[in-house]
């Protein structure tokens, strides 16, 4: 039972902070009897807990046995009851005893557990040792413990890394304190007690001004639950707007009269589900999450104080979110607390990942998920539970079913599902057991749509749909900033020190990799302010699309953003490694709120081939004088139904409005759906460059609340298509299918023809191109990843840092330092490879990048564009699809805008 739960929070309670430690090498300390009463000498480290023994020196290698003791004194009016070592958290397994007598064996890091002291006190006094051992070595190697995705991100971590406290009961004292609303205006309570029975029971609800709300006295005869039901009249509801906790106080009373009480936080709240839409009382919910993989490099363990939990939850909400999925770790009691008190939802991911299923895993796996849920339900935060993430069929599904029939009976939760991201995205069961679905997609920019049309749930049981981790972008990480800041050194989970940073079960230390070839090459150093600005800027346009996209598809029904920090293995953190935000909060509230406004343009169909086809269109890209209807949505998860009046303007680049009007919402918008606002006509600017343009809109309620968003929209002028008609064209794929609608008039070429021609366009390489070059040929090459020239598949937003490098280009494809807009119908998955081009076209080919593609993770280079000269001649060649086509891209060069004008500027650079 999860007596240790609750024993925290009783009367009587003493902190047992200071302990001696002794690495035992050679594991000897049993056989040596070091649990016997002693007085440490040098051997022995006296050290403050709760702490970590890697940050005692230890190596971060050693798995143990480590050795803790200390010698607790009993307070002397502590003389009646029973006596407890109650211990929040040991890093791993422990074995605990007592003036010399073994008391218990614990295996589990995330879970509190409690040794009764009571019988082997003398005088006043008990020697307390403990052997631990931390998984990760050979003993308890991470794929057969819980002990989550840490050991991925940096390692695992040994000692007693929670508080450790005495604590004194009565002989009659309760085991587990549930509280569960059960109707509109009532509580019940389940109460376990454990030692001697009867005993009394006083229960006592106070509402959130402290004034008493409802009390009841029953008797407790004998083991098992107590159930007590208790009225609320009025109730003053929980929600993330108004986090509302009342204070439930239980007083125990034994035979003797000896008495204790224990009080807990409770949130009056409930959590339904209707078809797709989760409902909290009552009220349609949309749940916002960042992803937390308890990485706080300065603990080591995931054991936040309470200024920092309360530092993090107040950034989270200002940005607009609502919710914290706690990815494969357990948070400490407080962190949720905090959440319950704060406002901020919980999503509870159990600990496994990549297991090692055995049926000693299993059995041990129902053993410690039992413990973990007791000690964390009732929590009104807590609304979503998984059992794992990303299992594969290896996890059986009698095994999942029984943790899933073990959690739902435990939560009464109707949110519980068995594998976050879903058996089939990762090879798992294709027979679930779970109340939503769940998928963890990562992707580019153009395969959101595809994704979410191909996996939605549709004519499938009607569940909420989230999205259990997505959306990840990783920035630059400024190491010689970091350097500074850590006084000119690395710090700890850089180093390549293995007893400092073992490298582990991580496939790359990606860091290590980045310290190497800044050492190396000083790597940009003259280019770190462009690359943060422009990774920063590309992440923020890349989140704020996907997270539109999602928010245009009503079935889906909450998401969860990877991820809070960055971490040494991946700079996807909304916060950086000094804990800084990365981005103005107010930006992130424009498209992460319970109200926010969507945009989409019209769509097109082709008939190709004997029948229609989507032909996508691009949505970021006009050309001068196009008119355009851009339909304006309103996901609405406000507390109220919606009317007001929309305020719109489109604007350029120097903020004068060149178009501007308003319309009213006739019908009201229910909380809980997607409702068009407004189709707004929109007639493009004359320009006589590319120019970027933005549209605002604000939508004013009748309540007073103002919901407001912006797009980058760019406008081109007219492609001279006779400018086109002077090059040849060698096409053999026939990528620039559709040009002819364009009144270009394509004079394609073939293969034998290349090296005549002075002026050509190539969608694939072919050796003839290396003569007309040398005879003084203009080329644009435009080629995917095997048409030619060395280049290796990549994603394009993902995981990747751009450096435009000064060049003429982009004078007529103008940018602002980073991808955004006008990059979408370009989108390409390889970039080249620079030093192989190198070779194949020869030393005498001189090879200047434009547009340079830097892995956010291992800081190697590729190259969308090159300029290459060689002999007389010169081509500009490039990865990004100027005929568009990936995913939802635009279909072809006569949708993809951006794509005829980054043409069109190459050639007019090349012909200059």
């Amino acid at each position: 039972m999860p007596f240790s739960t609750l024993c925290r929070g009783g009367m009587w309670r003493k902190e047992c902070a200071y302990w001696w430690m002794r690495t035992d090498e050679a594991d000897s300390g049993e056989s040596e009897q070091w649990y016997l009463p002693r007085t440490p000498d040098e051997r022995w480290k006296s050290v403050r807990v709760p702490h970590c023994w890697e940050r005692e020196g230890i190596s971060a290698r050693f798995e143990g046995p480590v050795w803790y003791v200390t010698e607790v004194e009993v307070p002397a009016d502590w003389q009646r009851g029973r006596i407890w070592l109650l211990l929040e958290g040991v890093s791993y397994a422990a074995q605990v005893w007592v003036n010399g007598h073994r008391l218990a064996n614990h295996v589990g890091m995330w879970d509190s557990f409690a040794c009764d002291l009571t019988s082997h006190v003398k005088d006043g006094k008990a020697f307390v040792a403990l052997r631990v051992m931390k998984p990760g070595g050979e003993t308890y190697p991470v794929p057969r413990t819980l002990a989550g995705f840490l050991p991925y991100v940096y390692g695992t971590f040994g000692g007693i890394w929670q508080r450790a406290w005495l604590v004194r009961t009565p002989e009659a004292w309760i085991e587990d304190l549930y509280p569960n609303v059960v109707g509109k205006e009532q509580v019940e309570v389940e109460i376990s007690c454990g030692g001697r029975l009867p005993a009394g029971l006083d229960l006592r609800l106070y509402g959130p001004d402290g004034g008493l709300v409802s009390s009841k006295q029953v008797q407790c005869d004998e083991r098992g639950y107590v159930r007590v039901a208790m009225d609320v009249p009025e109730p003053q509801w929980w929600s993330p707007h108004s986090p509302n906790l009342y204070r439930l106080e239980v007083e125990i009373t034994d035979q003797h009269g000896d008495t204790c009480r224990i009080a807990r936080a409770v949130g009056l709240r409930t959590v339904q589900v209707k078809g797709d839409t989760i409902l909290l009382n009552g009220e349609p919910v949309y749940p916002r999450g960042i992803l937390h993989w308890g990485w706080y490099p300065q603990h080591l363990a995931p054991n936040p104080t309470e200024d920092e939990i309360r530092a993090e939850l107040a950034r989270l909400r200002d940005m607009g979110f609502n919710m914290v999925k706690f990815c494969l770790w357990v948070p400490p009691a407080h962190y949720l607390h905090l959440c319950d008190e704060m406002g901020m939802f919980a999503w509870v991911e159990l600990p496994m990942w990549l297991p090692e299923v055995t049926p000693v895993f299993q059995r041990q796996v129902v053993d410690e998920y039992t413990r973990i849920v007791l000690q964390l339900r009732g929590h009104p935060s807590v609304i979503v539970w998984t059992l794992g993430c990303e299992l594969s069929d290896s996890a059986s599904a009698p095994f999942l079913e029984k943790l899933y029939r073990l959690v739902k009976r435990l939560t009464d939760s109707p949110l519980v599902r068995d594998n976050s991201g879903g058996g089939e995205a990762y090879h798992g069961l294709l027979k679930e057991y779970a109340d939503f679905y769940d998928n963890h997609f990562y992707c580019d920019l153009p395969f959101l749509r595809p994704l979410f049309d191909y996996f939605a749930p549709r004519g499938r049981e009607p569940m909420p749909w989230l999205f259990g981790e997505y959306c990840d972008c990783d920035t630059y990480r400024d190491l010689p900033a970091l350097l500074q800041a850590n006084g000119g050194v690395a710090p700890w989970w850089a180093t390549e020190d293995e007893d400092i940073n073992p490298r582990g079960l991580r496939p790359d230390v990606y860091v290590i990799q980045q310290l190497h070839r800044l050492n190396q090459d000083g790597f940009f150093t003259d280019d770190r302010d462009a690359l943060k600005f422009s990774s920063e800027q590309q992440a923020m346009f890349h989140r704020k699309v996907t997270v539109e996209t999602t928010r245009l598809y009503r079935e889906i029904s909450g998401y969860v953003i990877t991820s809070i920090s960055d971490t040494p293995i991946a700079t996807s953190g909304i916060f950086d490694d000094s804990g800084r935000p990365k981005w103005d909060a107010s930006e992130w509230r424009k498209f992460n709120a319970d109200d926010v406004l969507l945009l989409q343009f019209h769509r097109r169909r082709d008939w190709f081939n004997g029948g229609d086809r989507p032909s996508y269109v691009d949505w970021w890209n006009f050309f001068s004088n196009d008119t355009v209807v851009a339909h304006v949505a309103l996901s609405h998860y406000g507390r109220c139904d919606c009317r007001g009046t929309l305020h719109w303007s489109l604007c350029d680049e120097h903020g004068r409005t060149l178009l501007q009007g308003e319309h009213g919402i006739q019908s009201p918008i229910r909380a809980g759906s997607l409702a068009p606002v407004a189709a707004l006509e929109l007639r493009m600017p004359e320009v006589s460059q590319m120019q970027p343009l933005t549209l605002y809109c604000a939508l004013k309620t009748d309540g007073g609340e103002v919901i407001q968003n912006d797009w980058e929209l760019w406008c081109y002028p007219q492609v001279d298509s006779s400018v086109l008609s002077q090059w040849a064209v060698y096409d053999p794929h026939h990528k620039l299918r559709g040009a002819e609608k364009l009144d270009w008039e394509v004079k394609r070429v073939g293969e034998g023809e290349i090296g005549q021609q002075r002026q050509l366009i190539a969608s694939a390489w072919h050796p003839a191109l290396l003569d007309a070059l040398r005879q003084g040929a203009r080329v644009v090459l435009f080629q995917h990843q095997h048409d030619g020239l060395p280049a290796e598949g990549l994603p394009f937003w993902r995981e990747a840092l751009r450096h435009f490098v000064p060049h003429p280009l982009w004078k007529r494809f103008r940018q602002k330092g980073y991808t955004g807009s006008q990059f979408m119908g370009l989108t390409c998955d390889c970039a080249l490879v620079t030093g192989q081009l190198q070779e194949m076209l020869g030393a005498d080919a001189v090879v200047q990048p434009v547009l340079r593609r830097v892995d956010a993770r291992s800081w190697r280079v590729h190259d969308y564009i090159v300029d290459i000269t060689l002999g007389e001649g010169r081509m500009l060649a490039t990865t990004l699809r100027i005929a568009g086509g990936l995913g939802d891209a635009p279909s072809g060069i006569e949708r993809n805008v951006a794509g005829l004008w980054l043409l069109y500027s190459m050639t007019e650079l090349l012909t200059e």
